[in-house]
Protein backbone atom coordinates (compact mmCIF):
# COMPACT_ATOMS: atom_id res chain seq x y z
CA UNK A 1 0.00 0.00 0.00
CA UNK A 2 2.84 2.39 0.84
CA UNK A 3 4.38 2.05 -2.63
CA UNK A 4 1.06 3.00 -4.22
CA UNK A 5 0.94 6.15 -2.09
CA UNK A 6 4.55 6.91 -3.04
CA UNK A 7 3.75 6.54 -6.74
CA UNK A 8 0.70 8.81 -6.39
CA UNK A 9 2.75 11.47 -4.59
CA UNK A 10 5.58 11.35 -7.14
CA UNK A 11 3.13 11.44 -10.06
CA UNK A 12 1.28 14.37 -8.49
CA UNK A 13 4.52 16.30 -8.04
CA UNK A 14 5.55 15.61 -11.64
CA UNK A 15 2.18 16.77 -12.97
CA UNK A 16 2.29 19.89 -10.79
CA UNK A 17 5.82 20.59 -12.01
CA UNK A 18 4.75 20.24 -15.65
CA UNK A 19 1.82 22.59 -15.09
CA UNK A 20 4.04 25.20 -13.43
CA UNK A 21 6.69 24.96 -16.15
CA UNK A 22 4.04 25.24 -18.88
CA UNK A 23 2.76 28.44 -17.27
CA UNK A 24 6.29 29.82 -16.93
CA UNK A 25 7.08 28.85 -20.53
CA UNK A 26 4.43 31.34 -21.63
CA UNK A 27 5.20 34.29 -19.36
CA UNK A 28 8.99 34.31 -18.92
CA UNK A 29 10.70 36.43 -21.56
CA UNK A 30 14.16 35.20 -22.50
CA UNK A 31 16.84 37.33 -24.14
CA UNK A 32 19.16 35.35 -26.41
CA UNK A 33 22.45 36.85 -27.61
CA UNK A 34 24.33 35.88 -30.77
CA UNK A 35 27.54 37.20 -32.34
CA UNK A 36 27.89 36.97 -36.11
CA UNK A 37 31.27 37.69 -37.70
CA UNK A 38 31.92 38.58 -41.33
CA UNK A 39 34.87 39.80 -43.36
CA UNK A 40 32.42 41.74 -45.52
CA UNK A 41 31.19 43.88 -42.65
CA UNK A 42 32.64 47.41 -42.84
CA UNK A 43 34.87 48.10 -39.84
CA UNK A 44 32.75 51.15 -38.99
CA UNK A 45 29.89 48.75 -38.15
CA UNK A 46 31.96 46.46 -35.94
CA UNK A 47 29.83 45.79 -32.84
CA UNK A 48 26.58 46.93 -34.48
CA UNK A 49 23.74 45.60 -32.33
CA UNK A 50 20.34 44.49 -33.65
CA UNK A 51 17.29 43.70 -31.50
CA UNK A 52 15.06 41.16 -33.24
CA UNK A 53 11.35 40.90 -32.42
CA UNK A 54 9.00 38.49 -34.17
CA UNK A 55 5.46 37.18 -33.80
CA UNK A 56 4.25 39.69 -31.24
CA UNK A 57 0.62 38.74 -31.98
CA UNK A 58 -0.87 41.62 -29.98
CA UNK A 59 0.48 40.32 -26.68
CA UNK A 60 -0.37 43.11 -24.28
CA UNK A 61 0.78 41.10 -21.25
CA UNK A 62 4.32 40.58 -22.53
CA UNK A 63 4.52 44.01 -24.17
CA UNK A 64 5.88 45.89 -21.16
CA UNK A 65 8.48 43.21 -20.39
CA UNK A 66 9.58 43.32 -24.01
CA UNK A 67 9.93 47.10 -24.03
CA UNK A 68 12.14 46.93 -20.92
CA UNK A 69 14.27 44.12 -22.36
CA UNK A 70 14.82 45.98 -25.63
CA UNK A 71 15.72 49.17 -23.79
CA UNK A 72 18.19 47.29 -21.60
CA UNK A 73 19.95 45.77 -24.63
CA UNK A 74 20.86 49.20 -26.09
CA UNK A 75 20.42 48.23 -29.76
CA UNK A 76 21.48 50.30 -32.75
CA UNK A 77 18.35 49.22 -34.62
CA UNK A 78 15.24 47.11 -33.97
CA UNK A 79 13.96 44.68 -36.61
CA UNK A 80 10.45 43.21 -36.55
CA UNK A 81 9.90 40.19 -38.77
CA UNK A 82 6.15 39.94 -39.12
CA UNK A 83 2.98 38.94 -37.28
CA UNK A 84 2.96 42.11 -35.22
CA UNK A 85 -0.79 41.54 -34.96
CA UNK A 86 -2.92 38.40 -34.90
CA UNK A 87 -5.61 37.82 -37.51
CA UNK A 88 -7.79 36.00 -34.97
CA UNK A 89 -7.73 38.83 -32.43
CA UNK A 90 -6.86 41.88 -34.46
CA UNK A 91 -6.21 44.83 -32.21
CA UNK A 92 -3.99 47.36 -33.89
CA UNK A 93 -4.17 49.61 -30.82
CA UNK A 94 -2.11 47.12 -28.78
CA UNK A 95 0.45 46.78 -31.56
CA UNK A 96 0.77 50.53 -32.14
CA UNK A 97 1.05 51.21 -28.42
CA UNK A 98 3.98 48.77 -28.23
CA UNK A 99 5.66 50.31 -31.27
CA UNK A 100 5.23 53.85 -29.94
CA UNK A 101 7.22 52.89 -26.83
CA UNK A 102 10.16 51.33 -28.66
CA UNK A 103 10.52 54.09 -31.25
CA UNK A 104 12.24 56.04 -28.50
CA UNK A 105 14.93 53.35 -28.22
CA UNK A 106 16.24 52.90 -31.77
CA UNK A 107 15.17 53.07 -35.44
CA UNK A 108 12.71 50.32 -36.36
CA UNK A 109 12.61 48.24 -39.56
CA UNK A 110 9.50 46.12 -40.12
CA UNK A 111 8.29 43.47 -42.56
CA UNK A 112 4.90 41.81 -42.80
CA UNK A 113 4.03 38.23 -41.86
CA UNK A 114 1.26 35.87 -42.89
CA UNK A 115 -1.14 37.31 -40.30
CA UNK A 116 -0.88 40.80 -41.79
CA UNK A 117 -1.93 39.31 -45.14
CA UNK A 118 -5.25 38.17 -43.66
CA UNK A 119 -6.57 41.35 -42.04
CA UNK A 120 -8.65 44.14 -43.57
CA UNK A 121 -7.02 46.64 -41.19
CA UNK A 122 -3.53 46.26 -42.63
CA UNK A 123 -3.49 49.52 -44.59
CA UNK A 124 -4.51 51.41 -41.47
CA UNK A 125 -1.83 49.60 -39.46
CA UNK A 126 0.85 50.47 -42.00
CA UNK A 127 -0.24 54.12 -42.03
CA UNK A 128 0.08 54.27 -38.23
CA UNK A 129 3.51 52.60 -38.33
CA UNK A 130 4.78 55.07 -40.91
CA UNK A 131 3.47 57.98 -38.84
CA UNK A 132 5.61 56.72 -35.95
CA UNK A 133 8.71 56.71 -38.15
CA UNK A 134 8.90 52.95 -38.67
CA UNK A 135 10.68 51.86 -41.85
CA UNK A 136 8.14 49.54 -43.48
CA UNK A 137 10.13 47.44 -45.95
CA UNK A 138 7.68 45.98 -48.43
CA UNK A 139 9.92 44.41 -51.04
CA UNK A 140 12.41 47.22 -50.87
CA UNK A 141 15.78 48.05 -49.37
CA UNK A 142 17.42 50.95 -47.57
CA UNK A 143 20.96 51.93 -46.70
CA UNK A 144 22.39 52.55 -43.26
CA UNK A 145 25.47 54.76 -43.39
CA UNK A 146 28.16 55.16 -40.76
CA UNK A 147 31.21 57.26 -41.63
CA UNK A 148 32.51 55.66 -44.84
CA UNK A 149 30.75 52.34 -44.27
CA UNK A 150 27.38 51.11 -45.53
CA UNK A 151 24.89 48.39 -44.67
CA UNK A 152 21.96 47.44 -46.86
CA UNK A 153 18.81 46.30 -45.09
CA UNK A 154 16.15 44.71 -47.30
CA UNK A 155 12.67 43.54 -46.43
CA UNK A 156 10.43 41.08 -48.24
CA UNK A 157 6.69 40.48 -47.97
CA UNK A 158 5.35 37.21 -46.68
CA UNK A 159 4.49 35.02 -49.71
CA UNK A 160 0.83 35.04 -48.62
CA UNK A 161 0.59 38.59 -49.97
CA UNK A 162 1.10 37.18 -53.47
CA UNK A 163 -2.23 35.79 -54.71
CA UNK A 164 -1.04 34.60 -58.12
CA UNK A 165 0.68 31.37 -57.08
CA UNK A 166 1.05 29.08 -54.08
CA UNK A 167 4.68 28.31 -54.90
CA UNK A 168 6.19 30.28 -52.03
CA UNK A 169 9.82 29.56 -52.90
CA UNK A 170 9.21 30.87 -56.42
CA UNK A 171 7.58 34.04 -55.06
CA UNK A 172 10.47 34.67 -52.68
CA UNK A 173 13.08 34.01 -55.35
CA UNK A 174 11.46 36.52 -57.72
CA UNK A 175 11.12 39.09 -54.95
CA UNK A 176 14.78 38.85 -54.00
CA UNK A 177 15.78 39.06 -57.65
CA UNK A 178 13.87 42.33 -57.92
CA UNK A 179 15.79 43.76 -54.96
CA UNK A 180 19.05 43.17 -56.84
CA UNK A 181 21.31 42.79 -53.80
CA UNK A 182 24.92 43.66 -54.61
CA UNK A 183 28.23 42.96 -52.87
CA UNK A 184 27.46 45.27 -49.94
CA UNK A 185 26.84 43.75 -46.52
CA UNK A 186 23.19 42.74 -46.88
CA UNK A 187 20.71 42.20 -44.06
CA UNK A 188 17.41 40.64 -45.15
CA UNK A 189 14.22 40.69 -43.09
CA UNK A 190 11.66 37.99 -43.85
CA UNK A 191 8.99 36.14 -41.92
CA UNK A 192 9.64 32.63 -43.26
CA UNK A 193 12.64 30.53 -42.11
CA UNK A 194 11.72 27.50 -44.24
CA UNK A 195 12.85 29.46 -47.33
CA UNK A 196 16.48 29.53 -46.18
CA UNK A 197 17.72 27.84 -49.35
CA UNK A 198 16.32 30.75 -51.37
CA UNK A 199 17.89 33.44 -49.19
CA UNK A 200 21.28 31.75 -49.43
CA UNK A 201 21.32 32.17 -53.22
CA UNK A 202 20.77 35.94 -53.19
CA UNK A 203 23.80 37.52 -51.51
CA UNK A 204 22.08 37.76 -48.13
CA UNK A 205 24.71 37.95 -45.39
CA UNK A 206 22.35 37.87 -42.41
CA UNK A 207 18.66 36.96 -42.58
CA UNK A 208 16.21 37.51 -39.73
CA UNK A 209 13.07 35.33 -39.56
CA UNK A 210 10.34 34.17 -37.18
CA UNK A 211 7.04 32.37 -37.94
CA UNK A 212 7.89 28.95 -36.45
CA UNK A 213 7.16 29.91 -32.81
CA UNK A 214 10.09 27.78 -31.74
CA UNK A 215 8.21 24.65 -32.78
CA UNK A 216 5.58 25.39 -30.08
CA UNK A 217 6.67 22.48 -27.83
CA UNK A 218 10.42 21.98 -27.40
CA UNK A 219 11.90 18.64 -26.36
CA UNK A 220 15.64 17.99 -26.16
CA UNK A 221 16.30 21.35 -27.79
CA UNK A 222 14.08 20.74 -30.81
CA UNK A 223 10.65 22.02 -31.77
CA UNK A 224 7.74 19.66 -32.29
CA UNK A 225 5.83 21.36 -35.12
CA UNK A 226 6.00 24.48 -37.29
CA UNK A 227 3.81 25.77 -40.14
CA UNK A 228 5.11 24.86 -43.62
CA UNK A 229 7.74 22.60 -42.00
CA UNK A 230 5.57 19.99 -40.32
CA UNK A 231 6.67 17.79 -37.42
CA UNK A 232 10.22 18.00 -36.04
CA UNK A 233 11.03 21.09 -38.12
CA UNK A 234 14.58 22.11 -38.89
CA UNK A 235 14.32 25.89 -38.59
CA UNK A 236 12.67 26.97 -35.33
CA UNK A 237 15.37 28.88 -33.44
CA UNK A 238 19.07 29.81 -33.26
CA UNK A 239 21.49 30.65 -36.10
CA UNK A 240 21.74 28.53 -39.26
CA UNK A 241 24.49 28.85 -41.86
CA UNK A 242 24.75 28.00 -45.54
CA UNK A 243 27.47 29.27 -47.85
CA UNK A 244 28.08 32.83 -46.65
CA UNK A 245 24.55 33.35 -45.31
CA UNK A 246 23.59 33.27 -41.62
CA UNK A 247 19.88 32.99 -40.77
CA UNK A 248 18.70 34.04 -37.32
CA UNK A 249 15.39 32.48 -36.29
CA UNK A 250 13.46 33.91 -33.36
CA UNK A 251 11.14 31.72 -31.31
CA UNK A 252 8.82 34.71 -31.21
CA UNK A 253 6.91 36.44 -28.46
CA UNK A 254 3.38 35.07 -28.40
CA UNK A 255 1.00 32.40 -29.69
CA UNK A 256 -1.80 32.25 -32.22
CA UNK A 257 -3.92 29.25 -33.28
CA UNK A 258 -2.33 27.04 -30.63
CA UNK A 259 -2.78 28.95 -27.36
CA UNK A 260 0.27 27.89 -25.34
CA UNK A 261 3.91 26.78 -25.49
CA UNK A 262 5.89 24.19 -23.57
CA UNK A 263 9.58 24.44 -22.66
CA UNK A 264 9.73 27.29 -25.16
CA UNK A 265 9.87 30.72 -23.56
CA UNK A 266 9.05 33.86 -25.55
CA UNK A 267 12.27 35.25 -26.98
CA UNK A 268 13.93 38.56 -27.72
CA UNK A 269 17.00 38.01 -29.89
CA UNK A 270 19.99 40.34 -29.77
CA UNK A 271 22.52 39.98 -32.60
CA UNK A 272 25.86 41.76 -32.57
CA UNK A 273 27.58 41.78 -35.95
CA UNK A 274 31.35 42.01 -35.89
CA UNK A 275 34.04 42.58 -38.46
CA UNK A 276 36.12 39.46 -38.99
CA UNK A 277 39.73 40.11 -39.93
CA UNK A 278 41.25 38.20 -42.85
Amino acid sequence: MEWIITIIIVASLLIAGLIVWTILSNVLLKTTNYDIKSEKLPTTFDGFKIAHVSDFHNDKKLGEKLVCAIKKSLPDIIVITGDLIDSRKTNTVVAINFISKITEIAPIYYVVGNHESRISEYKSLEKDLLSLGVKVLRNKKEEILRNNGKLVIAGVDDPNFNKTTKNEAYVMDKTLQSLDLTDDFNIVLSHRPELFEVYATHKADVVFCGHAHGGQFRVFGRGLYAPQQGFFPRFTSSVHEKNSTSMVVSRGISNSAFPFRFNNCPELVIVTIKHKKN
